[in-house]
């Protein structure tokens, strides 16, 4: 794990140089205190989240722990919630524990969250980077210890600022852990799953707005794609950020625990085939392909549905008549998780594998 070469810097609104190599470490590096806790003071229109997932292929068990700090979609209240997903042979449930900001605990020199005595996630440098994520709800029970296999990804910079006029707002997202080693369990509702060949990840990223002139994130995103996949010994992680007037896309690539791929705006996301969800009659995505042709690498991803394992209107918590008005006069925003399969075609080598993605819509 001795560093990578970045191609692609981030300046203002997201406008990518793609001729801009970078080498110095000092700015790829992750670093504990881009892991910590950033929105200190808290303001309507700020989000922060830590995620975790979990992939044991043995049990055919997938798990998203995440820890959001945020707004409602009304922006009249700030708070921070618990979402968990997990799907089992059995079953595929989520749900979310909402709480006060006084119930949070947090630091902001690495990451260590405390919430009551209900979740406890720390980071631990002292045997290269490793996480404890422990959670103790009613219905839902993990002990699970995160093994970074790979070093951190930081494709954006430190943080990006974005601004229409004079309202402004920065951005940040940091992958601390691309892929890692897990062992421990989970619990749904008294069924005990212990991994034995599980998979994990960690990402981390904040919406800082400018608390007297804020720019909300639905002002200046209209829909995202986040995705990775594991394809013997090929991790894949590819982000494609559609912005009113212009377009983000991420690509890393590791091959075993060395990232050889690192970019910005060189990788074409493309969906290849949607589906309406029959609840809230949104399209999503269920099927991709990510290309990327370079001198040194070409590859082909194709990424295709297995299983949906969530998908929630933002507009949930709207009282009804206002959010009928905003779906039909204004805009759809919905979130969707899925399980996916995947087909790794790189350098003429064709690698099968498995992932799963993320499509967050705020305006079609």
């Amino acid at each position: 794990m001795s560093g990578y070469i970045h191609t692609g810097s981030v300046s203002d609104n997201g406008i990518v140089n793609t001729k801009d190599i970078i080498t110095d470490y000092d700015l790829l590096k992750v670093n504990p205190p881009d892991d910590g806790f950033h929105l200190t003071e808290p303001a309507t229109g700020n989000f922060e989240w830590w995620y975790f997932d979990v992939v044991d292929i043995v049990s055919d068990v997938l798990c998203k722990i995440v820890v959001h700090l945020g707004t409602n979609p009304l922006r009249t209240k700030y708070f921070p919630q618990l979402a968990v997903s997990i799907s089992t042979p059995e079953s595929g449930e989520y749900f979310t524990e909402i709480y006060k900001l006084s119930d949070l605990d947090s630091n902001t020199d690495y990451c260590q969250i405390q919430i009551r005595n209900e979740l406890e996630i720390r980071a631990d440098y002292s045997k290269g980077i490793e996480y404890i994520v422990n959670v103790n709800l009613p219905v839902f029970k993990a002990e699970l210890h995160f093994r970074n296999l790979i070093e951190g990804w930081k494709p954006l910079g430190n943080r990006v600022r974005y601004h229409i006029s004079e309202r402004q707002a920065y951005f940040m997202w940091v992958i601390p852990a691309p892929k890692a080693s897990v062992s421990g369990y989970i619990s749904l509702k008294g069924s005990r799953y212990n991994l034995k060949l599980a998979t994990g990840y960690h990402d981390h990223n904040y919406w800082s707005v400018n608390k007297s002139r804020p720019l909300y994130l639905d002002m200046m995103v209209n829909k995202w794609y986040w995705g990775k996949c594991y394809c013997g010994d090929y991790t894949i992680i590819f982000m494609d950020t559609l912005f009113r007037k212009t377009r983000l896309s991420s690509l890393f690539v590791a091959c075993r625990d060395k990232i050889i791929h690192s970019s910005n705006n060189l990788v074409s996301v493309r969906v290849e085939k949607s589906e309406s969800d029959p609840g809230l009659h949104i399209n999503f995505p269920v099927s991709f392909s990510v290309l990327l042709d370079e001198k040194d690498i070409a590859l082909n991803v194709s990424i295709e549905s297995v299983k949906l394992i969530e998908s929630k209107d933002l507009l949930e918590d709207v009282p009804v008549l206002l959010r009928w008005l905003i779906r039909n006069l204004v805009a759809r925003p919905g979130y969707f998780s899925v399980q996916a399969k995947a087909r790794l075609n790189i350098n003429d080598k064709v690698i099968e594998g498995h992932g799963n993605y993320e499509y967050m819509v705020f305006r079609t």
